[in-house]
C-alpha cells in the first residue's frame, strides 16, 4: 500500500473562495493535507481597501482542514506589499510537518520566496498556484519585471498549478512547458447556495413587497 502524499499549501491568509478547495483536498483519502497561513488577517473583522468598508465574512473559512498560523514578523494587517508578509520559520514548519510537495500561491510576498529557496535547498518539489493572466495592458517596464521575475522561479519549481486557460497562457508565455502546467481551475460550491435558497427565496419576496413589486413580474438584477 502506498503511503499518504503529505501536501502542504502555503497562502497569505484565509480568503473565502479558497476555503471550499482546502476542505476537498482535506477529505480525499489519499492526501493528508495541511494549510500554512502566512497571516491571520481575514479570520476577524478589517478594513477593505478594494471594497472601501469594513468585511468580516459569513462563511466558515477555517473549518473542515488542518491550518496553522506561522508567526509573520509584520504585524500591519495587510497582505498588499512584498514584505508585508514576513515568516522566516516557513519552510522550517514545512520541514517539521514532513511535507512531501508544497504549492505556494503566488510569488508577490517575500515569504514564498523563503519557501522556495528552503523547499530547493532540502529538495521537496514546489508547485505554484495563481491567478495571474496576460489580459491587462502593462508598461514595458512592468512587463520586462514580471518577465524576469517570472522566469526567474522556473529553477525553484516544480510545476505550475493554473486555475484557467488565461492563467495556463500567463505561465506558457514566460517559458513553462505544457507538460509542466497543471490545470486546476475554482468550481462553485454548489452545496452552501443550494442550503441557502429558501432563505434567499423569502427575502426576494421581501424586497418585492417593499419595492411594490408583484410576484408575476420579472425582474433583473
Amino acid at each position: 500500500m502506498n503511503p499518504m502524499l503529505k501536501l502542504a499549501y502555503v497562502t497569505s491568509h484565509p480568503i473565502q473562495y479558497q476555503a471550499g478547495l482546502f476542505r476537498t483536498l482535506a477529505a480525499r483519502p489519499d492526501v493528508d493535507f495541511k494549510v500554512f497561513f502566512a497571516s491571520n488577517m481575514g479570520v476577524n473583522a478589517y478594513f477593505d481597501r478594494g471594497f472601501g468598508r469594513e468585511v468580516k465574512w459569513d462563511v466558515p473559512l477555517l473549518e473542515g482542514y488542518d491550518h496553522t498560523f506561522v508567526p509573520n514578523l509584520r504585524r500591519k494587517a495587510s497582505v498588499n506589499r512584498f514584505f508585508d508578509l514576513l515568516n522566516p520559520t516557513m519552510g522550517r514548519e514545512l520541514s517539521r510537518w514532513g511535507a512531501d510537495v508544497v504549492i505556494v500561491h503566488g510569488y508577490v510576498h517575500s515569504t514564498m520566496y523563503i519557501v522556495m529557496a528552503h523547499c530547493r535547498l532540502v529538495g521537496i518539489p514546489v508547485l505554484m498556484r495563481g491567478e495571474s493572466n496576460l489580459l491587462p495592458e502593462r508598461s514595458l517596464a512592468v512587463r520586462t519585471a514580471k518577465s524576469i521575475a517570472a522566469r526567474g522561479l522556473r529553477p525553484m519549481l516544480a510545476g505550475a498549478v493554473a486555475i484557467g486557460t488565461l492563467n495556463a497562457e500567463y505561465w506558457r508565455s514566460y517559458g513553462f512547458p505544457d507538460d509542466k502546467i497543471f490545470l486546476a481551475p475554482y468550481s462553485v460550491d454548489n452545496a452552501y447556495f443550494a442550503s441557502r435558497v429558501d432563505a434567499a427565496g423569502e427575502r426576494a419576496a421581501t424586497w418585492r413587497t417593499e419595492l411594490g413589486i408583484s410576484p408575476e413580474t420579472h425582474v433583473v438584477g
